[in-house]
């Protein structure tokens, strides 16, 4: 593409310089190899970078108040306390609580850190 786009340019301008243009323009075989090097190694960048990427659930999992209760083993009275200070995060649907599965698995993992 590089080489059409100064033939064009170029088309009124001597063949001697017109060849000069060329060369300068086109890389030399050192110059590629340390191109592939470069590109080799974004690439390599690239995939390490695609396995440490965190993937979220494509559908969020909600639970009732009954799976929660059996999950952080405490009676449904507990957690409807909580709900009233405000201690769980949770969502109200058609008058029912529901809580986000990666919430309580969240409170879990700090649970077990005490």
């Amino acid at each position: 593409m590089v080489s059409r786009l100064v033939l064009k340019i170029t088309f009124f301008v001597s063949q001697e310089e017109k060849e000069r243009v060329e060369e300068e323009n086109e890389p030399d075989d050192d110059a590629l190899k340390e191109m592939l090097i470069n590109i080799n190694g974004k690439l390599d960048q690239l995939l390490a970078l695609q396995e440490t990427t965190i993937h979220l659930p494509l559908k969020l999992e909600y639970l009732d108040i009954v799976d929660v209760s059996k999950l952080l083993k405490v009676e449904q009275k507990t957690i409807y306390n909580w709900v009233w200070a405000g201690k769980i995060p949770h969502l109200k649907a058609n008058g029912r609580l529901l809580f986000l599965r990666e919430e309580i698995d969240e409170m879990l993992r700090k649970r077990e850190k005490w």
